[in-house]
Formats: structure tokens, C-alpha cells, sequence
């Protein structure tokens, strides 16, 4: 079991003092990275009772949470469940396009506890769907149920070359420190798109949302959509649009500019991309 190359000083401390949990992989287990993460020190003389539950959160995309490929996962103690009864957790994140733990090579992670959560920050590849789970040991050795969650790293649309995404003439590259690594994709005129494809059961859109937003019409394999860039107040890395798309096969999509207000209120027609998210569970 490979431990994450990048750890802080208080976590290093934290493991020279507390018990590491060290155990092989139950049958089922996932594939990828697995660590092994410490609680705090129990008391001399506990009692066997329930076995410990954990609640696992981490976000639907990782461009909601930061401006870059990096997400947290939370760990918290479940219902029922008392925060001294457990000894350490077993977190696995799985790559659910990769059937190995290749993933593991590009892992930067570190974590940090609280008195009711414990936060594990990973770095995740673009354009990927990481599977999290965990579950919590008390010092008999017994293992709760997993816990888990989905989390999607998005494809930045910022780069003069976007694999997989064609855009015609017409799109501008503006630079913005809140964009999703740095850079958007902008146009106000109609009949600027951008055509792509994608497997997955899901596509999200990313984008900057503004007074000055337009329209634009999302076809995802044959299905027309029109989503609106409008807001009152500026927002960044905004999930414009959650589309379903096909489990199997591949999906074919175009963003269409239509070169109308978002909104009456609007103040322009700007239509400003992101980031697209393709969820492969």
C-alpha cells in the first residue's frame, strides 16, 4: 500500500505518534490508490460495540470547489457512530477509466484532521471520474461499511489546442484568474460553436456567468437545449448546463452561439466557456 508523496509537517508528526492501520486489501476491493489514514489516540480500556460509520463527501466536479485539478474529501464521523471508537480510516479514490493503479503516479495529496472530519486533498488527471470510498476501523480490527462518492475532473477548454474539441473561428482566449486553470473560451456572435465527443452518462458545462451573458444551444445527439450565461452578479466556473447522455457508445455534442441576450436584463451577448465535465461511472 503506497502512501502519498507529499505530506505536510503536522501530518508527518501525527504519524509518528499515532498508530498506522496497516492491512491488506479485502476481497472487492478497488482498484488504485489506497491510504491509510490515522485517527487520535483511543482510550486504555474500550469496549467492543457497533461498528463505525462514516459519512464521505467530496464534489460532483472539481472545478466547483478550486481553480484547479485539486478536490477534498471529506471524511466524517457517521451517525451513531462516537469519534474515539475509531482507530483509522481506509480511503480508496479509483480512476474509473483505468482498470489499474497507474492513477497512482500522479497523486499529490496530504491530509489534515479536526475534531469531526478529516480532509484529504488529491490531484486528480483532466478529464477523468474518480470513484471514492472509505471506510473507518476501531482497534478490534474491525472495518464499518464504505462510504462514497463521485467526483469528475473537467477538460479545460482554456488551451489553443483542446484534445477532443474542435472550435471554429471566432472564439477569444481571455485570461481570468478565476477561470478553471486560468482561461476561458469567449464569443458573442452568432454561429460561433464548438463541436465535440465524449463517452460518459453525463456532460457538464462550465461557464463564466455575467450581466453581460448571452444564449447559446447545446445539441447533444440530436436533443437541442438553449442555456442562458446571465446572472445579476458575476460567477465563475458556474455549471451552466447538466445534461444525460448515452451509458454506452459515444456522445456527439455542439455549443451553438446564438447571439441573443441571456436574460432581458442582459447587457450583452456573451457566451464564456469553461470547462466540460464527462462523467463515466
Amino acid at each position: 500500500m503506497a502512501l502519498p508523496p507529499v505530506w505536510s509537517r503536522p501530518a508527518l508528526a501525527a504519524c509518528a505518534l499515532l498508530p498506522l492501520l496497516a492491512l491488506a486489501p479485502a476481497a472487492g476491493a478497488q482498484s488504485g490508490p489506497e491510504y491509510q489514514l490515522p485517527a487520535h489516540p483511543l482510550p486504555t480500556n474500550p469496549q467492543p460495540g457497533s461498528l463505525p460509520r462514516v459519512d464521505v463527501r467530496s464534489p460532483r466536479l472539481a472545478s466547483s470547489e478550486r481553480a484547479d485539478r485539486r478536490f477534498t474529501i471529506s471524511i466524517r464521523t457517521g451517525a451513531g457512530t462516537a469519534r474515539s471508537s475509531i482507530a483509522g480510516y481506509q480511503l480508496q479514490i479509483r480512476d474509473t477509466s483505468v482498470a489499474q493503479a497507474s492513477v497512482a503516479r500522479s497523486v499529490r495529496a496530504g491530509f489534515s484532521q479536526s475534531r469531526n472530519v478529516t480532509t484529504f486533498r488529491f490531484r486528480g488527471r483532466p478529464n477523468r471520474t474518480y470513484r471514492v470510498r472509505a471506510r473507518a476501523s476501531d482497534r478490534f480490527g474491525r472495518f464499518g461499511p464504505w462510504d462514497g462518492s463521485l467526483t469528475v475532473v473537467p477538460l479545460d477548454l482554456g488551451p489553443a489546442r483542446t484534445r477532443g474539441v474542435r472550435f471554429a473561428r471566432g472564439w477569444g482566449r481571455p485570461r481570468s484568474g478565476r477561470a478553471y486553470e486560468g482561461r476561458l473560451r469567449r464569443a458573442t456572435r452568432r454561429g460561433r460553436s464548438a463541436r465535440f465527443r465524449f463517452r460518459g452518462d453525463r456532460l457538464y458545462i462550465v461557464g463564466r456567468t455575467a450581466r453581460r451573458g448571452g444564449r447559446a444551444q447545446v445539441i447533444l445527439n440530436g436533443r437541442r437545449r438553449t442555456i442562458s450565461f446571465y446572472s445579476r452578479q458575476a460567477r465563475n466556473r458556474r455549471v451552466v448546463a447538466t445534461l444525460r447522455a448515452k451509458r454506452r457508445g459515444v456522445n456527439r455534442a455542439r455549443i451553438l452561439v446564438l447571439g441573443r441576450k441571456g436574460a432581458r436584463r442582459s447587457l450583452g451577448t456573451r457566451v464564456e466557456l469553461d470547462a466540460l465535465g464527462y462523467r463515466r461511472p
